[in-house]
């Protein structure tokens, strides 16, 4: 019997429909290994849970629930004009929560496309770490290391895709220890989990090849990377093993430009969430600047600007 695969996801009932589009971009591209998903949620309404059990039926996986509530995470700051919720954070306590025997998980954000096998994500060595994770888009930016007090000798990592070392975080209590990072920095947490993680654990880090979390950063012309990324970013921009859909700017809303909304769409496609909305986030005005826009370079006046080194893929 093959090795299982450990899984976390941490979806609300809002972001369910994503997380059940990931899950089967997971299980399609992993059809033959033994996986078992951990959903660590407050509470989700009956439909959801129905919805994500009839998922791993579908496709002989198996999914089990974990309840938690939001007291615990009282001190956590959410502040207005977040794009995400205090279930940011679960990740944080997942360790104390899961069973013991499990001693590595892998957790996977909703806004994720699952675009390979992950056998060889899993399988990484973190022996000696707390987690595996992939550099930051943004690892550049000097702001973060001065705010969080780190130094930039350990690039700061992205807190979508996770291997997670369980044991050396109950052994070193470091789920209290990242708590009580919030609880003492409220002013300086403003990434949530990814602020704390990376101040809390920056000397405990091995730093994952990038595709195993491919940023939508990454394939920006704007971004001066330094020569090592460039070429690991132009290795797999193609065919990264775990697309993530960074930013404000979702797969899920109208008009999207990212060079792999077609793959997201075709996942959303084959699941049971087909049905779920395209989200018009756009005012009368922004609709009509993007359909001058496209007549403008459809007519050749003005030439479309190359804002990702790649086009739409299928």
């Amino acid at each position: 019997m093959k090795e299982v695969i450990n899984i976390l996801c941490t979806p609300d009932d809002n972001y369910v429909p994503y997380c059940g589009i990931m899950l089967t971009s997971l299980f399609e591209n992993n059809k033959e290994e033994n996986i078992v998903v951990y959903i660590l949620c407050e509470k989700l309404s009956d439909k959801n849970i129905a919805d994500l059990e009839s998922l791993a039926i579908a496709y002989n996986k198996e999914i089990r629930f974990i309840y938690l509530t939001k007291e615990l995470f009282n001190n956590c700051p959410i502040r207005e004009g977040d794009h995400v919720s205090i279930a940011a954070y679960y990740r944080i306590i997942a360790p104390n929560l899961l069973p013991k025997e499990i001693k590595k998980i892998l957790y996977f954000d909703c806004d994720i496309i699952i675009n390979n096998n992950i056998t060889e994500l899993f399988n990484t060595d973190i022996s000696g770490y707390a987690m595996g994770a992939v550099i930051d888009e943004a690892y550049f930016n000097k702001a973060t290391y001065e705010r969080l007090t780190y130094p930039t000798t350990f690039p700061s990592i992205n807190s979508g895709v996770i291997l997670f070392n369980l044991d050396y975080w109950r052994k070193n209590s470091t789920a209290d220890k990242c708590l009580s990072y919030i609880s003492h920095n409220r002013d300086k947490v403003i990434f949530h989990d990814q602020d704390t993680i990376n101040a809390v654990l920056y000397k405990e880090i091995k730093r994952l090849p990038l595709t195993y979390n491919f940023q939508t950063g990454f394939m920006f012309t704007t971004y001066n990377y330094e020569a090592k990324v460039k070429e690991e970013i132009a290795k797999h921009v193609y065919t990264p093993t775990v697309i993530h859909y960074t930013g404000c700017g979702k797969p899920w809303h109208l008009h999207s430009h990212h060079p792999y909304v077609k793959r997201f769409l075709y996942y959303r496609e084959i699941s049971l969430w087909k049905n779920t909305p395209i989200i018009d986030n756009e005012n009368f005005k922004s609709k009509l600047r993007y359909v001058i826009t496209n007549i403008i370079w459809l007519l050749g006046i003005k030439k479309r600007p190359k804002s990702y080194i790649i086009e739409k893929q299928d």
